[in-house]
């Protein structure tokens, strides 16, 4: 799956948290974004410490946890294949606003549990004003991963905003 994000302001920084290639975007100002980073980062500890009091094991964890985020992924996947406020809205309900920082949280635990790897399909990816970003149209910008070939990055971005414009 690949993201769409408007361009970014100076000062302005997106988090992307990914699971299984589909980004949850949570966007902040740069000189809030270590208060952020340092929450999900707590929140994951926090989560680990507390499961382990009660008994858990650490496989354990991981276990609960990865299966909370495949729901929370399957029903993303159920309404669409992009990600926006309305979409999480719509797979989540009128809570998406608190599930959208458990999915980061999530990541963050299995990420120190070492379940996950962050790499282009999990994990994290920061963007400010600096991003590489391709741009259509009309300002609109797509911003996708791919191996380092940026003819076939800018052909997805590309058929990613045709897509979007249907």
């Amino acid at each position: 799956m690949s993201a769409h994000i408007p361009k970014l302001p100076q000062g302005c920084v997106l988090l992307m948290c990914f699971y299984h290639g589909t980004p949850i975007t949570l966007q902040t100002t740069k000189k809030q974004y270590p208060a952020m980073s340092k929450k999900i980062t707590e929140g994951a500890k926090r989560i680990i410490d507390g499961m382990l009091s009660e008994g858990y094991t650490k496989e354990q964890i991981a276990d609960d946890i990865q299966k909370q985020q495949e729901d929370l992924h399957n029903k993303i996947l159920s309404v669409a294949k992009f990600v926006s406020d309305e979409i999480l809205e719509q797979a989540w309900g009128a809570d998406w606003k608190h599930k959208e920082g458990l999915w980061a949280v999530n990541i963050a635990t299995l990420l120190r549990l070492k379940r996950i790897k962050n790499d282009d399909m999990y994990g994290w990816s920061l963007h400010d004003h600096n991003s590489v970003r391709n741009s259509m149209d009309g300002g609109d910008v797509a911003c996708v991963f791919s191996d380092g070939d940026t003819q076939k990055q800018l052909k997805k971005a590309r058929a990613l905003m045709k897509e979007m414009s249907k």
